[in-house]
């Protein structure tokens, strides 16, 4: 029995108010059966693996992916950094991803911004507890082009809005 039966059932009720609009230029939309978050009226998703969705220019990608953790730590800002920071870590080592000086750490998320080849990819990284499992969602936007403050602040507003 996968992680995520339980929610199965809520996934119904999600999908309905998948297409519901905000006043903000903001759409919500269903992920997994487990979590609404908003995202720009202009990014439209499409068919895939896990949740993805791009702009209307095909410019910027956003995919987000839930997984189920084992994990008996508290959830918080240091399992934030023990799950992630390695991770980040990584990327530059063995992947060669250039990192920007933009890691913000928090009790919500952790995130990240790196260079790859021709495009910007910025990270995000948040853990919580539904349903009585711990849920490592990941957020990833990919941009074509050089480092953007503006779709860095729109990665940090779609993480406001994730609701479980």
């Amino acid at each position: 029995m996968s992680i995520f039966d339980k929610f199965r059932k809520q996934k119904k009720e999600l999908d309905n108010n998948q297409n519901s609009n905000t006043n903000d230029g903001f759409k919500v939309h269903a992920v997994d059966g487990i979590l609404k978050i908003e995202l720009p009226e202009y990014w439209k998703p499409f068919e895939s693996d896990r949740f993805r969705a791009k702009s209307s220019d095909e410019k910027t990608q956003i995919s987000i992916t839930n997984f189920g953790k084992d994990i008996k730590q508290p959830v918080g800002e240091a399992l934030l950094k023990d799950v992630t920071l390695p991770l980040y870590d990584r990327f530059v080592a063995e992947g060669g991803f250039e990192p920007y000086d933009d890691l913000i750490v928090n009790d919500k998320f952790i995130s990240k911004s790196f260079k790859v080849d021709g495009e910007t990819q910025y990270y995000l990284t948040a853990i919580n507890v539904v349903g009585g499992k711990v849920i490592q969602t990941a957020i990833i936007v990919r941009d074509i082009g050089d480092y953007n403050l503006e779709l860095r602040k729109v990665l940090l507003n779609i993480a406001e809005t994730i609701r479980f």
